[in-house]
């Protein structure tokens, strides 16, 4: 019986490679990272989309905390005093707080079971664009000043980055459903 171990080998250019070696005289094989990850997407087709949750979640956290720290900066960047007749500050920390219940929600959603998480992740990529489109608006508008247009966009561009990867983890995860 041949015993097959999963070793991490460094080169000398300091790249890492998985290889396959086994206790018989067979020489290790390498393997990409391509294998190895879908050796795992194998096991847990949800991997993807809980990843692309999470990291929704740290980068909606982020920008949360940043909203609430220095809403008055953000709103010079803007250059937007007021919003409704409310003080841009004071939007721009509901904002945060917003996006730090979000961010809870989407930890908890990760979490769950295939089942509720293929059912309930289209809303947070709608709920994703949604915001990108929102940002559209108030650019093509030019209701912002240069500096807020590019704080936004960037902003927008993530987004938008982040909502297209929980789509394509959502359709893995719902390709391995319909074929079980």
């Amino acid at each position: 019986m041949t015993r097959h171990v999963m070793v991490l080998i460094r080169d000398s250019a300091h790249d890492e490679h998985m290889t396959t070696t086994s206790s018989s005289s067979i020489p290790p094989v390498p393997l990409s990272q391509t294998d190895a990850t879908s050796a795992v997407e194998q096991r847990d087709p949800s991997m993807r989309l809980r990843l692309a949750l999470r990291l929704n979640a740290a980068f909606s956290t982020l920008t949360g905390i940043a909203s609430l720290a220095v809403a008055p900066a953000i709103a010079d960047l803007l250059g937007v005093g007021e919003v409704l007749g409310i003080n841009t500050d004071w939007v721009i920390r509901a904002t945060g707080l917003g996006l730090l219940g979000f961010a809870a929600f989407l930890v908890f959603l990760a979490g769950t079971d295939a089942d509720r998480l293929h059912r309930e992740s289209l809303s947070i990529s709608l709920a994703d664009f949604g915001w990108v489109l929102g940002t559209g608006v108030l650019l093509a508008l030019g209701l912002v000043e240069r500096g807020g247009a590019i704080l936004l966009g960037v902003v927008a561009v993530v987004v938008l980055d982040l909502g297209l990867m929980q789509l394509s983890g959502r359709r893995r995860l719902g390709a391995t459903r319909s074929q079980a």
